[in-house]
């Protein structure tokens, strides 16, 4: 395997170019590392970030889900296309 192939299979296989599924695992970790942070503001003063940690992982799970989705819809039109 080249050095290439290192870092293009893994995004190619989510359909993804290399700079698509950097931008995405960027987006990704900018929305950990904003759950982390008010997880830790919220254990030394309970009063602040009640619900942002949960409500930050909750849109991060739909905005992955939401990428499997459209995943799968561009995946069955590409079938579609195949088949004519």
């Amino acid at each position: 395997m080249g050095i290439t192939e290192k870092f293009t299979d893994h995004p190619a296989s989510v359909g993804q170019t290399y700079f698509e599924h950097y931008k995405f695992a960027v987006k990704v970790s900018a929305s950990l590392l904003k759950a982390f942070s008010a997880c830790l503001i919220h254990a030394v003063y309970p009063p602040l970030h009640k619900n942002t940690a949960s409500a930050t992982i909750a849109e991060l799970h739909h905005r992955i889900e939401q990428r499997k989705f459209s995943e799968s819809i561009d995946i069955s039109h590409d079938l579609e296309l195949i088949k004519e």
